[in-house]
């Protein structure tokens, strides 16, 4: 995983970026290794709903639709497990009725890094 973000100046012109590459493995391990109920599953996404990794063992990367021989991030809300779904649904839920909670890795003032961003200045 590659997460990157600009550095602007004080006239707010683009500086550079800063990137870093990031395993996911380690994380995958750890969820896979949690003492779950064989019925229950543990997984991390964005706020947008694109999958970063899940404790069942499903890959977060599949074909396009639209544009053949490419691959995209699954979303919760199209992952095959119905808990998945189902969860997220509640997740999403309970964030509308509580507002002033912050996801994790977001900031006040300062959108959170998306995974899907791309890698400007980066080659």
């Amino acid at each position: 995983m590659m997460l990157a973000r600009p550095v602007y100046g004080d006239n707010r012109s683009v500086l550079g970026v800063v990137a870093k590459e990031l395993s996911l493995k380690p994380l995958r391990e750890y969820l896979q290794a949690l003492s779950i109920d064989r019925h229950g599953l543990a997984f991390v996404a964005e706020s947008n709903g694109n999958l970063v990794v899940s404790s069942n063992g499903d890959g977060v990367f599949g074909a396009s639709l639209s544009e053949p021989g490419k691959k995209v991030r699954f979303n919760v809300q199209d992952a095959g497990s119905s808990l998945m779904q189902q969860s997220w649904k509640l997740v999403q839920k309970y964030l509308q009725q509580h507002p002033d909670t912050e996801a994790v890795g977001d900031s006040a003032g300062s959108p959170g890094a998306s995974l899907d961003q791309p890698r400007r200045g980066c080659n």
